[in-house]
């Protein structure tokens, strides 16, 4: 028996167009029509996802975004062979996704945070997304926090000005009456989670009930997020 599935491919594609600094409108035609996919067909012994991580099997629910980010470079494994996917994602690895996203651009050292010193593996990651206004720290200690677990609402914020800096369209809009906590998104991310909630970047947890936006990001859920993000913009 065969089995159908989406080439992820197509999903790569759109992913290589998103390197910033860059408009939708130089989005090719091309890289937009791979979105809809490519069905192919595959004998049950192949597999489509030829990746190392021994902690990713198949049929998991981020198994096709998991390689999507390794495809494309812009999040790596924990090491060569796990994704440790449900491990908890810091500020500083995705300041690094961010920066990859972006280019990688060399940014010369300056002390904009206090805990963000020259010569770290994150350092010039935080700096270029500062400086894209996409990274702008704890407005009340002046700190980055590069170790902290980044919450649901701050990668929103964070992608949010992304998408500004891309030049994307950001005017969707969508209330938080469907989820029971909508009332606890921070302020400072209102426009940020409802623009990924109207985007279908960000869904609801338990069913759909709850945004969970102070809630702490696995690595396998910012791989859906970072893929669906991508698919929003390339539809």
């Amino acid at each position: 028996m065969k089995k159908k599935i989406v080439r992820a491919v197509a999903l790569v594609l759109v992913c290589s167009m998103m390197v910033l600094p860059v408009s939708a409108a130089e989005m090719t035609e091309e890289a937009v029509n791979a979105v809809g996919g490519e069905v192919i067909e595959l004998s049950e012994e192949e597999s489509l996802y030829d990746f190392p991580y021994v902690d990713v099997d198949e049929n998991e629910w981020f198994a096709l975004e998991a390689y999507v980010m390794y495809e494309t470079g812009l999040m790596m494994g924990k090491d060569t062979e796990h994704f440790a996917p449900y491990e908890p994602l810091a500020r500083a690895q995705f300041a690094m996704i961010i920066w990859r996203t972006v280019g990688e651009p060399d940014i010369p050292y300056d002390e904009i945070f206090p805990d963000v010193p020259d010569g770290t593996w994150y350092t010039r990651a935080v700096l270029a997304a500062y400086g894209l206004n996409i990274i702008t720290g704890y407005s009340d200690t002046g700190y980055f926090g590069p170790s902290d677990y980044i919450t649901r609402e701050q990668m929103a914020t964070m992608m949010y000005r992304l998408a500004i800096t891309a030049e994307l369209d950001v005017s969707a809009r969508s209330d938080f009456g469907n989820f029971v906590d909508g009332e606890s998104v921070s302020s400072f991310a209102q426009d940020a989670m409802s623009w990924a909630v109207a985007r279908g970047i960000i869904t609801g947890k338990d069913s759909g009930t709850r945004l969970d936006p102070q809630g702490s990001t696995s690595r396998a859920e910012t791989a859906v997020i970072l893929t669906r993000f991508f698919l929003s913009y390339g539809e």
